[in-house]
């Protein structure tokens, strides 16, 4: 940002001072005069904190908040000068242009997305990962608990209850990871991706921890700090990566050929050894290991430069879709022809976003999560931490019910019988029906609940990209419908009609898809879970339609080609058609179900699965009636 800012700063002025007549008008100077003011206050601050006259490192979040502040002082003082004769309006849409990147830029610098974990949660004690102070700890009995030195012991029933509900919290959390038993009981509740992590009790999560982290550095730093049960410290882990044992845990976990099973046995027993030595041995020759194939694709589709300057020219061409359609809705007064663009545009930027959020653009998080915050924040009033909440769950256990978020369709539809029984027998008659006209809601409910979530977690950054979104909509109403809409009243209702009718668009949209990629397929139950391997499962709950053809694979942002997406999530996605034989090859030769279908017999799936559900479900219902 400071970059960006010394070296456009001189041509900026050299361009306000050559297209003025005078520098008669004070507003001109307005933007100086508070940045120069913000970075007094920021360089006095650096100057007493490196001369340690006193601690004042903590006002350091007041800086921060400060120079947020006065990119939105800036930004709403070029707005007024708008309205204000004498001053061209050129140099106030350059002051705005000029704002929104800065803040852009800073927005990187002041979240620090390269932290999984929360700054509040950091300590120099435990190289800049973990604050141990803060740890909930479960106390080994399992009666009690202690958080920030031991305070709350007697409330531990309550809040171990209040955890479990809200959480999924696991007293006594073990899962493997590269062939070592981890135990997670103090790091679930600060686990970055959720509570999903509480799902992969007793088993192994090596896949999963993979997809999402394999190239995250600072992910095995926090591995680092994770306890290591007894006599797992010797195992071979990945290059680089050493472990502290931490302390012996009572509570061990038995380790059967079908996973980890937590069982209350000594590790140190015979049997137990055995038991680990057999299970690592499985693992390593298992067929369906995917440590050697996601190296070969990794190698050869992986960091390209090619994959991103598709992704730019992706993104650069909704960004102009995005103003095709303002203009429609606007200069000729044609909303619902601006809303059906936008939608398309914004359909996209669902798309731009969700591979962004998986890190499947430049590879770097720093990168990648704030191009997901512009394309979904920015571009559509979105949050991109929420839609990583719900989707890690997605990936982490598609179609496992109370888990994946993407079948929470009830009390409107339901694609099996768990499911159907939350639905009213009205609802399950013409759901068929309903289906399409129901997605039109989806973006509308979803962006509320998204608001919600910002506010609940306190993500004022998001909240503040949501303002941007909004803001820029109004500016760009208000300056450009003035001489096309009579009054204030025809304005709102054209901006109400674009909004309206491009959330309907989205949701269809980007519902439809998802629709046909996971809801018709297979439900993952609790033995499953047990029994099932991990490539094995993501092909099983995944269908891929269209697999030849780079127009549908354009249309459906590449997720037409489901199972490679959930094998290898953090690849880009143009690599999709080209890995599309090597993943078929690989579930043929191992016998995993691999579907491909074209877009009808898809669709036709998907409806008929909603048809057979509604039948079996109204039935039963029927059956029990009469008895």
């Amino acid at each position: 940002m400071h970059f960006f800012h010394h070296c456009t700063i001189g041509p900026v002025w050299w361009y306000v001072l050559r297209n003025v007549d005078s520098i008669e008008v004070g507003a001109y100077a307005f933007g100086a005069m508070i940045n120069s003011f913000v970075h007094m206050l920021m360089y006095s601050h650096f100057a007493l904190a490196s001369s340690s006259v006193g601690k004042i490192a903590a006002m350091r979040w007041i800086l921060k908040y400060l120079q947020v502040g006065q990119c939105v002082i800036c930004a709403f003082h070029a707005t007024y000068a708008l309205y204000v004769d004498g001053i061209p309006r050129n140099l106030s849409y350059l002051q705005l242009f000029y704002v929104c990147n800065s803040f852009l830029l800073y927005y990187r610098e002041m979240f620090s997305y390269h932290r999984t974990v929360h700054s509040s949660l950091q300590d120099a004690s435990t190289g800049g990962v973990l604050r141990k102070s803060r740890i909930l700890h479960i106390a080994e009995d399992g009666k009690g608990v202690e958080e920030a030195g031991g305070e709350g012991r007697g409330e531990a029933p309550a809040k171990l209850q209040k955890l479990q509900a809200r959480y999924g919290y696991v007293d006594k959390l073990h899962m493997r990871i590269h062939n070592v038993n981890y135990d997670c009981t103090n790091f679930q509740e600060r686990h970055p991706g959720g509570n999903i992590i509480s799902r992969y009790h007793g088993l192994d999560a090596t896949d999963a921890f993979d997809s999402f982290h394999g190239d995250s550095k600072h992910a095995y730093k926090v591995l680092q700090t994770i306890s290591v049960l007894p006599d797992r410290d010797k195992q071979k882990l990945p290059s680089g990566v050493v472990h502290d044992t931490g302390k012996k845990r009572s509570g061990s976990v038995a380790i059967k050929s079908s996973g980890m099973l937590h069982d209350d046995i000594d590790d140190n027993t015979a049997d137990t050894k055995n038991n680990i030595a057999d299970h690592d041995a499985s693992i390593l020759t298992n067929p369906e290991n995917m440590v050697a194939f996601k190296k070969i694709v990794k190698a050869k589709y992986f960091g390209r430069l090619r994959e991103r300057i598709f992704f730019a020219c992706w993104g650069l061409g909704t960004l102009l879709l995005i103003f095709l359609a303002l203009h429609c809705a606007t200069t000729f007064n044609r909303p619902v022809l601006g809303g059906l663009l936008v939608g398309v545009a914004w359909s996209h930027c669902g798309f731009l976003q969700h591979h962004a959020g998986h890190v499947a653009v430049s590879g770097k998080r720093s990168i990648d999560f704030v191009l997901q915050t512009f394309f979904e924040g920015v571009c559509k009033g979105g949050s991109g931490r929420w839609w990583r909440s719900r989707h890690n769950k997605h990936h982490a256990m598609p179609n496992r019910i109370g888990v994946d978020g993407d079948l929470q369709t009830t009390p409107f539809f339901a694609w099996d019988q768990v499911l159907a029984k939350k639905c009213p027998n009205w609802a399950l008659r013409i759901q068929h029906l309903s289906f399409i006209p129901f997605l039109a809601f989806y973006v509308p409910i979803f962006f509320v609940t998204t608001k919600l979530f910002m506010i609940r977690k306190k993500h004022w950054d998001e909240l503040g990209m949501v303002f941007l979104h909004f803001y820029i909509a109004f500016v760009w109403w208000s300056t450009t419908s003035s001489s096309v809409f009579p009054d204030t009243t025809a304005t709102l209702y054209n901006a109400f009609v674009f909004y309206f009718v491009g959330y309907a668009v989205q949701g269809v949209y980007l519902g439809y898809f998802f629709g046909l990629n996971h809801f018709p397929l297979d439900r993952i139950g609790d033995d499953d879970v047990q029994k099932m391997a991990w490539p094995r499962w993501q092909a099983t709950t995944a269908v891929n339609w269209g697999v030849h053809s780079w127009f549908a694979a354009v249309v459906s942002g590449f997720l037409n080609l489901q199972i490679e997406h959930h094998f290898f999530p953090q690849m880009p996605p143009f690599a999709y058609p080209l890995v599309q034989k090597e993943v078929e090859e690989y579930c043929n030769k191992r016998g995993m179900p691999y579907r491909k279908m074209t877009f009808w017999s898809a669709s036709k799936l998907m409806f008929q699965g909603l048809v057979d559900t509604a039948d079996v479900a109204l039935a039963d219902r029927a059956e029990k009636k009469r008895e």
